[in-house]
């Protein structure tokens, strides 16, 4: 995969799904553009792929996960409209999704954009070093080891805007572990566009 050399990031935040948190950068309300300059190269805009902390910052700032952490660490909702409801002992979590959020090509964001993510992060053709952050999700180590089928990953969307999450045990972090960068959503049609090439600029990408 190319590096990608991107020591200014111009995004126009009018149309991107996260809402940007407070990190160093300099914004201007004309033309509505945020830019800030990263002290190194991403490897990619992929967030099944990334490992490295500079990556994380810039997918916090474009990208929006089921949860965002607060300034105290504490998981607060995101594209989630609330927290998860949790039945089975906490190891089933049924969370609600705003209808209001869109990818940047206008599309929603839907349950079936996290399935979609979260199936690709632990099947093994995909190579991702952070599957493993996935394996409290029931199936999840057995399917990156190739020993079970992606699609019986313990994910589903129940309609366009409920996920079911079912866990291998209950986890009192869980919430905080959601607003983890690997389990953001990403848009099928579009990755699925690029192949090879998702993520590796910003045109072959939807934010």
């Amino acid at each position: 995969m190319k590096r990608i050399k991107l020591f200014i990031v111009l995004l126009a935040l009018t149309v991107i799904t996260a809402g940007c948190s407070s990190a160093e950068g300099v914004y201007s309300d004309k033309g509505q553009v945020f830019r800030k300059v990263l002290p190194q190269d991403i490897s990619s805009l992929d967030t099944a792929l990334a490992t490295d902390t500079v990556s994380f910052d810039l997918y916090n700032q474009i990208y929006e996960g089921l949860y965002t952490l607060d300034k105290d660490d504490k998981a607060v909702p995101g594209v989630a409209k609330s927290m998860p409801k949790k039945s089975d002992g906490g190891k089933t979590l049924t969370i609600k999704l705003r209808k209001n959020a869109k990818w940047s090509n206008g599309d929603p964001v839907t349950a079936q954009d996290f399935v979609y993510a979260w199936r690709r992060v632990v099947n093994p053709n995909t190579a991702s070093e952070y599957a493993y952050i996935m394996y409290d999700i029931k199936n999840a180590e057995e399917i990156n080891m190739g020993k079970k089928k992606v699609d019986q990953l313990g994910v589903k969307a129940l309609d366009d805007y409920t996920l079911q999450v079912k866990l291998t045990k209950p986890i009192p972090y869980i919430n905080e572990m959601l607003a983890f960068a690997t389990f953001m959503p990403q848009n099928e049609k579009i990755v699925k566009k690029y192949g090879e090439q998702y993520g590796t600029t910003a045109q072959k990408n939807s934010i």
